[in-house]
């Protein structure tokens, strides 16, 4: 484990990233979790509210791919 001081920069606190921790993503959502602890994650794209996503999948499931519910002789 290793550890940080955070340091103020033009009045924002700020959390230096060791160089052993690869940060690929340009953004980051961050919360506390628990016992106060700073949890950052990779932003992603919710591909459910991505208006091209919608557009190329929209019909990619149609009504007759859907599974059809069989029951067995006697099941019920």
């Amino acid at each position: 484990m290793k550890s940080i001081k955070k340091q103020n920069l033009t009045g924002e606190t700020v959390l230096p990233i060791p160089k052993e921790i690869e940060a690929n993503a340009d953004y980051y959502d961050v919360y506390s979790g628990r016992n106060k602890a700073i949890v950052y994650l990779p932003k992603v794209l919710n591909p459910f509210n991505n208006a091209e996503f919608i557009k190329t999948h929209q019909h990619a499931l149609l009504q007759d791919d859907r599974l059809k519910p069989h029951l067995r002789h006697n099941e019920f």
